[in-house]
């Protein structure tokens, strides 16, 4: 995901913007602050992995925020797609699921589906990225 995430703001020129939301977070129980922003990472660990998905959605929005009339659409929906995923994820952690719990999973499923399509130009083997539809 962080890949598509990273060629949306490249193309947009918006990774400093990522990386200075990023530095911003503060601290909280269960989450350590970063030491290096996204781009300086080279090597991810479960620890650093868990850390980015507690505060993707926000430091994206912050990323995102102020677009252009012509990156709007893109960009709601970048958050949408992204927000959907991580969603998703969180429940899929969940020991147990109830009819309400699953019929969430499927909205988020959905609403993944419905705004994926904003990262195709950043997956390299779009045959792949179908193969989830």
């Amino acid at each position: 995901m962080m890949q598509l995430v990273e060629g949306l703001l490249k193309k947009h020129k918006r990774q400093r913007a990522f990386d200075n939301g990023q530095k911003e977070i503060p601290p909280y129980p269960r989450f350590s602050v970063p030491t290096k922003v996204y781009l300086e990472v080279t090597e991810w660990q479960d620890k650093e992995m868990c850390n980015l998905s507690c505060c993707i959605v926000a430091v994206l929005a912050s990323a995102l925020r102020n677009p252009h009339i012509s990156q709007y659409h893109d960009f709601q929906n970048a958050l949408k797609c992204v927000s959907a995923l991580v969603d998703f994820s969180l429940l899929g952690h969940y020991r147990g699921h109830t009819q309400d719990t699953l019929d969430y999973m499927a909205r988020y499923q959905t609403t993944f589906h419905c705004t994926k399509d904003l990262f195709l130009e950043f997956w390299a083997n779009t045959n792949v990225f179908h193969q989830y539809q």
